[in-house]
């Protein structure tokens, strides 16, 4: 019986040792993936002094807040971004806020001093200068609008400009370098209207729609009214 007895208690302890291992690869494997999967991760907060001084590199992403009392860059962020000069080489998703806003391409809200997308921007832009370099399906409101691409919503400031405006403008100044819909200000261009120009002057090289102005030009000059 007492043979039996230890024999049993071998066995016991023998199991016991084979699970404790078994536990201890397991435990050493899930953090082996949770630690790499940590590192591809975005940083969720960073603070920065400059570029070559943050706590998260440029050449990584940030999915959270990032904080900077200069200058901070990094590649993309999903969040919150403030500071005095921010800068993104892509994809902006949520709210930037500062003196010098620079993304890459947006679905965001802008707010700044000088503000400027490279790519296509969706969402609002507040400053004394907004810039779009591909398309804007959104707001522009300011002193200096230009959007290089298709303007789909409105931009209202003193000076606005676009490729091609399928939406409104509204400003002392309002130019479509090719389609405009609707401009209503002091001067209004447009190669081609298609729907209303209400200004002072009004100019537009295929009027197929209605100006309401002062000098109304398509073609020929007009007063007060010229439409199709």
């Amino acid at each position: 019986m007492g043979r039996i007895y230890c024999m049993d208690g071998g066995r016991k302890e023998m199991r016991n040792r084979t699970e404790y291992r078994t536990m201890k690869i397991f435990i050493c494997v899930i953090l082996t993936f949770v630690g790499a999967a940590m590192a591809r991760a975005d940083g969720f907060l960073q603070l920065s002094l400059h570029r070559d001084f943050q706590i998260i590199p440029r050449n990584e992403g940030i999915q959270g807040l990032r904080l900077n009392l200069f200058d901070s860059r990094n590649t993309h962020l999903t969040g919150v971004d403030v500071g005095i000069n921010n800068e993104l080489e892509s994809r902006l998703v949520g709210l930037q806020v500062g003196i010098l806003n620079r993304v890459g391409a947006m679905e965001a809200i802008q707010l700044g001093l000088i503000n400027r997308v490279g790519g296509c921007a969706v969402g609002l832009q507040i400053g004394l200068v907004n810039r779009v370099e591909g398309r804007l399906d959104g707001l522009q409101i300011g002193v200096w609008q230009r959007v290089d691409g298709d303007m789909g919503l409105a931009q209202i400031g003193l000076i606005n400009s676009a490729q091609r405006s399928h939406g409104l403008q509204v400003g002392v100044v309002n130019m479509a370098v090719h389609d405009a819909e609707t401009q209503i200000g002091l001067i209004n261009i447009g190669a081609d209207m298609s729907w209303l120009q209400v200004g002072l002057v009004n100019i537009c090289k295929n009027n197929n729609g209605l100006q309401v102005g002062i000098v109304n030009w398509s073609g020929g000059l007009r007063w007060p009214f010229n439409w199709k």
